[in-house]
């Protein structure tokens, strides 16, 4: 039998290093970016147009907050893609 010392690292040869978050695909990337500006945007103007009203009830200013978060986060969003800074 082999011995095993201090200094030996104790894993498998044919282990591969852990993959990081960076190895997707660019292409992958840039169709999920583009999906969720769409549903960052849908979600903005289905709420405008009154599609969740039943969720806020007698809270009409909750529909036009929410509507603009969603507006305002999907136009951050499409800065950052389409610029290249994410």
């Amino acid at each position: 039998m082999e011995e095993i010392t201090e200094n030996q690292a104790i894993e498998p040869k044919d282990s591969k290093p852990a993959a990081s978050a960076t190895d997707a695909p660019a292409a992958m990337k840039k169709i999920f970016g583009v999906f969720m500006l769409l549903i960052y945007f849908g979600m903005g103007g289905l709420t405008y147009c009154g599609y969740f009203d039943i969720l806020f009830g007698q809270w009409h200013w909750m529909k036009w907050c929410l509507g603009s978060l969603f507006t305002i986060y999907g136009v951050w969003r499409a800065f950052r893609y389409f610029s290249g800074k994410n």
